[in-house]
C-alpha cells in the first residue's frame, strides 16, 4: 500500500493550532497534586507540528493506516477508543483508513484534558463523523461497553514505568476477547531515570532551533517567533517520557497484561533534519515498537 499524502488525509493543523492555543488556558486541567496545568502541552503541540518538530502519528502513518485499512476490510473492528490523544492526528488518520474500506466506525476519545477532546471534536463535525469524548483519567476510565479496537500514540511512554501496567490493564479490560490494541512505544536502552526529559543543553538548543524554523515560517502561524521559542522552553523543562529498554520488556508487560503479540516490528526514525537529538515528544531520531496486540479470552 503506497504512503498516504498529507493532501490526500486533509488533516487541519493549520487550523487547529490556534484553536488550541485559545483554548488551552481554559480548558487544560490540573494534574493530581500540581498547581500547574498541562497548558504547556497542548497549546503548543499543534505549533510544534507546523514546524516539523513533533513527535506525532504522521511519523509512523505507514505502520497505522495498514493496520487500519486491515481491521477494517477484515470486518468487526468498527467500535473504537482512542485513550490519550494530544490532538486529532490520531483520530484523523483512523477515519481516513477505515472509510477507504467503506466503514464507518464508532469512535470514542478518552482523556484528562478537555483540550485535545474539543480538537477531536471539532474534527469529527468538520468531516461528519460520530465521535464521543469523554474528560476522564485514563487510569480510572470505567467504559460501559468493550471495544473492538484501543489504539493511542505513544500514549504509554508518558507513564512512568511503575505505572504502564496499569495502563495496559485499562486496555485489556476495554478490550472484548479478540480485540486489538494499535500503538507505538519507543525502545531507549541507553535511558536512565536520572533525566528522563531534556537535558539543559537540549532544552536551549530546542527553544533557539523553535524560534528560528517559526521565524522562516511567521506567515503561516499565529504567534511570534520569541514568544514561542520562551513556550517552547517551558514545554522542554516539563516534558518527560519513559520508554522500554527492549522489546522484550515491551512483550513481557503486554503478555502478563492479557494479550498476545499479532506483530511487533522494531523501526528505527531518522528524525527531523536539523533538530539534532532533542528531548522526548520532538520529532528526533530512535527506535519504535510498532505492535498489534490481541486480547486474550
Amino acid at each position: 500500500m503506497p504512503p498516504v499524502s498529507a493532501g490526500e488525509l486533509a488533516e487541519p493543523v493549520l487550523e487547529a493550532a490556534p484553536i488550541a492555543l485559545r483554548l488551552a488556558p481554559r480548558l487544560c486541567t490540573r494534574a493530581p497534586g500540581s498547581s500547574e496545568s498541562c497548558a504547556w502541552y497542548h497549546s503548543l503541540y499543534p505549533l510544534l507540528r507546523v514546524l516539523d518538530l513533533a513527535a506525532t502519528p504522521e511519523r509512523q502513518a505507514d505502520f497505522y493506516l495498514g493496520v487500519f485499512r486491515t481491521l477494517a476490510r477484515d470486518g468487526g473492528y468498527g467500535r473504537v477508543a482512542i485513550t490519550g490523544t494530544a490532538d486529532q492526528c490520531l483520530l484523523a488518520h483512523l477515519l481516513w483508513a477505515f472509510r477507504q474500506e467503506g466503514v464507518e466506525p464508532r469512535i470514542d476519545v478518552i482523556d484528562r484534558c478537555a483540550t485535545p477532546l474539543h480538537l477531536c471534536q471539532w474534527y469529527g463535525d468538520r468531516v461528519l463523523a460520530e465521535v464521543r469524548t469523554q474528560v476522564c483519567d485514563v487510569l480510572r476510565w470505567q467504559p460501559e461497553e468493550r471495544f473492538d479496537l484501543v489504539t493511542t500514540h505513544a500514549f504509554i511512554g508518558m507513564f512512568p514505568h511503575a505505572r504502564q501496567r496499569e495502563l495496559v490493564a485499562v486496555w485489556r479490560r476495554a478490550l472484548r476477547p479478540g480485540g486489538k490494541l494499535v500503538t507505538v512505544a519507543r525502545i531507549d536502552p541507553a535511558w536512565s531515570p536520572d533525566c528522563p526529559g531534556f537535558s539543559a543543553s537540549q532544552a536551549e538548543a530546542f527553544g533557539t532551533l523553535v524560534q528560528r524554523r517559526a521565524r522562516e515560517r511567521q506567515a503561516m502561524l499565529c504567534e511570534d517567533a520569541v514568544a514561542l521559542a520562551a513556550r517552547a522552553r517551558a514545554y522542554a523543562a516539563r516534558m518527560r517520557s519513559f520508554p522500554f529498554a527492549s522489546a522484550g520488556a515491551l512483550a513481557a508487560l503486554l503478555a502478563d497484561g492479557g494479550f498476545t503479540l499479532d506483530r511487533l516490528d522494531l523501526v528505527q526514525l531518522s528524525g527531523n533534519a536539523g533538530a539534532g537529538q532533542s528531548g522526548p515528544g520532538t520529532h528526533r531520531p530512535g527506535t519504535f515498537a510498532h505492535f498489534v496486540a490481541g486480547a486474550r479470552g
